[in-house]
């Protein structure tokens, strides 16, 4: 009887024991897990690190990165991906960009070297219509034709094309960098190109326009209109373009007053016809915006 009393407190001891292990398992799971997760900054292989290299050399250089979503601080601290699912997106993220980059020196390199003769240079913008600013041009003509310009201004500044390059490619480096862009531009080629003083003034006083430095430009305007050989006709647009650049600042009494004189001096000339209806036609705008915002 006490063998077999001694064989049930056995048994009911083991029973005991495994109910505890059970019981404890779940937090024992959580806390390997919460392990296994803080670990999860294992280094990981060489070819992963490649594959990360290569792409993000890639992501940098082009605007193609802007369309690649990495996920988020806080979402890799949720989220541990599959290390093999992450192999296969950075896989494909490489390749589409890869392709991406691939088409893009083919079209720069279809485009062939940079023409060392001024005539070169004139048929290679005559052929792929880059003398034209109304056609939109893919990125790569774009730079080509920057190059083509400074090219030419490079080689033969006194080329009867040089200030044509010089106004073009002021403004392309103006749309591609702004103010300081267009400005390096004109300094460097500005006094080497066949320019009359007063012309190049004139260019100054374009960018400063464009960068809403409207005082300063208004006074080269000023000076430019003080020239004495200024034609006449260039006189009357270069007071429209005060007028106009008092108006872009929003101050429109002194537009108003610029706009009335130009009218009450050539209002009887048909030569400055255009002229005057510009003016005209400025003051009518700025009195329909004033009225609209009194309405508001």
């Amino acid at each position: 009887m006490r063998a077999v009393i001694a064989t049930v407190c056995v048994l009911v001891a083991i029973v005991v024991a495994w109910v505890a292990f059970y019981v404890a398992a779940p937090t024992n799971v959580t806390a390997y897990n919460d392990t296994v997760r803080g670990s999860a900054s294992a280094p990981r292989s060489d070819h992963m690190d490649e594959l990360e290299r290569r792409i993000s050399a890639l992501e940098s250089a082009g605007s193609a990165a802007a369309a690649i979503r990495r996920p988020t601080q806080t979402e890799a601290q949720t989220k541990l991906p599959d290390p093999s699912d992450e192999s296969a997106q950075i896989e494909r993220r490489l390749a589409a960009l890869e392709r991406k980059v691939d088409r893009v020196l083919s079209r720069v390199n279809s485009l062939g070297e940079i023409p060392q003769t001024i005539t070169a240079i004139k048929k290679a913008l005559a052929d792929k219509n880059l003398y034209s600013y109304s056609t939109p041009l893919a990125p790569e003509l774009k730079q080509r034709r920057m190059e083509l310009w400074r090219r030419l201004l490079e080689l033969a500044p006194d080329d009867p094309d040089a200030p044509k390059a010089l106004r073009g490619l002021k403004m392309d480096h103006w749309f591609r960098g702004g103010y300081a862009a267009a400005r390096e531009v004109l300094d460097t080629f500005g006094r080497k190109v066949n320019l009359k003083p007063w012309e190049l003034d004139y260019e100054h006083a374009h960018i400063l326009d464009l960068a809403r430095k409207g005082q300063e430009a208004r006074s080269l305007y000023r000076k430019i209109i003080a020239a004495p050989d200024l034609p006449a006709e260039r006189r009357t647009s270069l007071e429209f373009q005060v007028g106009y650049s008092y108006r872009n600042e929003g101050k429109h009494e002194d537009a108003r007053r610029v706009f009335k004189r130009l009218i009450a001096a050539y209002k009887d000339l048909p030569q400055f016809k255009n002229t005057v209806l510009g003016a005209r036609s400025q003051l009518e705008q700025m009195a329909e915006y004033e009225r609209k915002k009194k309405e508001k």
